[in-house]
């Protein structure tokens, strides 16, 4: 799990980037400044409609970081994410037990393949 503070800073790097509604470092929707932006450690919950409806669901990582931290009512869909074991990237979770992002799964696969096949052929070779 990434730190309050890391994921606030990932958030606001996507608002400033790709909200449509951000202009000047005012929100057009709301004509005040960014609720996303104004946030402060241990504030309880941040919230924007149009941040959550249209610029999230494009990077679902950062929707489940967003999610955990805004407490926001579509908590019954939450999103896990994970980090890979083998190369420490984040990654949307498709199982609770889920180790490796997509690729280094495919990897770690293979190996775990390539390992048992060799078990099995040392077994089958040792006489009887």
């Amino acid at each position: 799990m990434l730190s309050e503070k890391v994921r606030h800073q990932n958030i606001r790097r996507t608002v400033q980037a790709d909200c449509a509604n951000f202009v000047g470092g005012r929100c057009l929707e709301s004509e005040q400044a960014c609720s996303l932006l104004t946030w402060t450690k241990g504030q309880d919950s941040y919230a924007c409609q149009y941040f959550e409806e249209a610029v999230l669901p494009a990077n679902p990582v950062l929707r489940a970081e967003y999610q955990q931290s805004s407490k926001t009512p579509d908590n019954k869909q939450m999103v896990q994410t994970g980090q890979c074991q083998s190369c420490r990237t984040s990654f949307v979770k498709t199982g609770r037990n889920q180790r490796y992002c997509p690729p280094c799964g495919r990897q770690a696969h293979r190996k775990a393949q390539a390992s048992a096949s060799r078990a099995y052929r040392r077994r089958k070779a040792k006489p009887s």
